[in-house]
């Protein structure tokens, strides 16, 4: 079996870094080889760099690790290539929350749908196209692992414009599955389908053994909301998702604070937000949680501080493990729309159950959303089709319209200057919009 090489785009990032090559090290079917951790900070790349040398020698892994500040170094014979960046980072994503917030319109995360997340996808798009036609040339026949947000907008991107095969990878509806699963008192291996986008993915079947968990939620909720008493924290946590449970019919596959981004009813003010016990998670708290992974990188780098010694629930590993070694692995995916869905677009990148083996990656058929979910699905799979074309074109008129469009926008004499805003802060990293 030939060694692998995998290139870590935005390899200094203190967050998802140590995480995934501590995942990789610890595959021991894996053959080895290199892991080439790429990104524009050459100060955080060290730190990291210095972490993942260490993780190396304490899991004894096969795989040996670098650094380089060169993009095509790094690409070179690569035959994975994970994605994990924020074009702009911090600086800004405030543009993003905080100019929507002065037209009345708030997000809780504002990363995937709403201002945020077309605001995101946005400065992101072409940097993306460029990772592609980089891998073009270095890697053709790599796989792109993107863990990056908006994943269904970015994933899309890349299937859009190149040949390079993509994933898009989130660990969201496994963590929603197991918080259920917690929720009554479930014990045992959890069986499950499901189906949508990325963020926005639906339940149409969860079991445990044979018992159907998602009947027994139902039967909590006609009872009023019955649920233990130390599960308090949990149930508010879901109380979006088991509300829409109650009028949909249908259960999301995702934490609360990803799905109310969906729709208008649970952020149309804040008065609302504090009903839900929604928190919006502003710049200032994720300026101390980046200064909180950073210090924990450099006590990991020092030595003052435990790496990770156990795999995480990350399914990045396991993707490169079955594709490589034929193990096959089954998880939830987003990838190119060959029918899985058969009532969403052909094309359009969705979420579903997924094998991944040696002769490839093969969705599982989840069959046609119902319609209460399709209602809600379709046209976001639509506005995140015109943000790609808005994105790749520089085409202002299709930007305004997935804006306005958005349900967390409800008063549409705003989109217009809001998108203004919006671009006109960011245009640094807009090219496409603003060419030199």
């Amino acid at each position: 079996m030939k060694q692998v090489k995998i290139a870590v785009i935005g390899g200094g990032s203190p967050s998802w870094t140590s995480r995934l090559v501590a995942d990789v090290m610890l595959e021991r079917d894996l053959p080895g080889g290199e892991i080439a951790l790429t990104d524009i900070d050459a100060e955080a790349l060290e730190v990291l760099g210095q972490v993942c040398e260490r993780i190396r020698s304490e899991c004894e892994g096969a795989f040996t690790a670098r650094t380089t500040t060169s993009l095509d170094d790094a690409l070179d014979g690569a035959d994975f290539v994970i994605v994990t960046i924020t074009t702009g980072g911090l600086e800004a994503m405030r543009v993003d929350l905080e100019i929507p917030e002065r037209y009345q319109c708030f997000q809780t995360v504002g990363d995937t749908v709403g201002p945020g997340g077309l605001s995101r996808a946005l400065r992101n798009i072409p940097v993306f196209v460029g990772f592609a036609r980089a891998m073009e040339r270095r890697c053709p026949a790599a796989w792109m692992l993107n863990v990056s947000n908006p994943l269904t907008a970015l994933t899309r991107t890349v299937e859009k414009v190149s040949p390079i095969r993509a994933l898009g990878i989130c660990h969201g509806v496994e963590g929603a599955i197991s918080d259920y699963g917690q929720l009554v008192g479930a014990e045992g291996e959890m069986s499950y389908r499901v189906a949508g986008i990325d963020h926005c993915s639906w339940l149409l079947d969860l079991r445990v053994g044979a018992a159907d968990v998602l009947a027994e939620i139902r039967a909590r909720l006609a009872d009023g909301w019955r649920f233990d008493e130390d599960k308090k924290e949990l149930v508010e946590g879901y109380s979006p998702c088991l509300k829409l449970y109650q009028n949909l019919g249908y259960l999301p596959a995702i934490q609360g604070r990803h799905i109310v981004e969906f729709f208008p009813f649970f952020l149309q003010d804040l008065a609302q937000v504090e009903r839900y016990g929604l928190k919006r998670t502003t710049i200032a708290d994720r300026e101390r949680g980046r200064e909180r992974h950073r210090d924990r990188a450099r006590r990991q780098a020092a030595g003052d501080e435990a790496i990770p010694r156990q795999q995480s629930r990350e399914a990045v590993a396991p993707v490169i493990r079955a594709l490589v070694t034929g193990k096959r692995t089954v998880g939830t995916l987003n990838l190119r729309n060959e029918g899985q869905i058969p009532n969403l677009p052909l094309d359009a990148v969705v979420e579903t159950l997924t094998m991944v083996d040696g002769a490839g990656v093969h969705p599982a058929a989840a069959g046609p959303l119902p319609p209460p979910v399709l209602a809600v699905v379709l046209p976001h799979v639509l506005r995140q089709e015109m943000t790609v074309e808005a994105g790749l074109a520089g085409d202002w008129d299709q930007a305004l319209a997935a804006l306005a469009s958005d349900p967390l926008v409800q008063d549409l004499d705003s989109a217009r200057p809001m998108l203004r805003e919006m671009l006109e802060a960011n245009r640094r990293w807009l090219p496409q919009f603003f060419p030199v």
